[in-house]
């Protein structure tokens, strides 16, 4: 149910209700995104990571925005800025499976492919819950909306498809 349009026309009522909420402000250029609005997005996401300059998805979704934009050196530097973000968070905390996949991802758009699947592999042989292999799965898929010619994103995607029958139905005989 890609109902963007109708979104990006909530987002800038509530904006417009109330401009200081950087999450409402970052959302607003996710839809952007996904909508092919590639400068707006960019725009979008600046307030947000002035605000949180240690949130590394978005300064991943902001490198989305500049590839589609074929501005190759700001969507380095910012997934670069992503990578290091949550590289030291995957130092700090190897079990937080979110920043893990997020890494992970963004390893895979970064092109270090041997990294992104051996990063892959190993949160899917450690994750049991659900949710957060779910969470990976909708990341990719988004990906796959913003770069569909993506055959890595692909293939990881089919192999995090398998993980999570396997988990569902391991949940359903337990």
């Amino acid at each position: 149910m890609k109902r963007y349009e109708d979104a990006l026309k909530d987002f800038n009522r509530a904006i417009e209700l109330e401009n200081k909420d950087s999450w409402t402000i970052a959302q607003r250029g996710f839809t952007h995104l996904l909508l092919g609005h590639y400068e707006d997005a960019v725009r979008d996401f600046e307030k947000p990571i002035l605000s949180d300059p240690e949130n590394d998805w978005l300064r991943y979704l902001k490198s989305l925005a500049y590839l589609r934009l074929n501005t190759l050196e700001e969507a380095l530097n910012s997934l670069q800025q992503a990578i290091s973000l949550a590289a030291q968070e995957y130092e700090a905390k190897p079990d937080d499976y979110l920043n893990a996949f997020n890494l992970a991802l963004y390893y895979l758009v970064n092109k270090n492919i041997k990294e992104a699947t051996q990063l892959y592999q190993e949160t899917l042989n450690s994750c049991t819950d659900v949710y957060y292999v779910e969470m990976a799965a909708t990341d990719l898929e988004d990906l796959l909306e913003i770069i569909p010619e993506h055959q890595y994103a692909h293939d990881v995607l089919q192999t995090i498809k398998s993980k999570l029958t396997e988990l569902r139905s391991q949940s359903e005989t337990s």
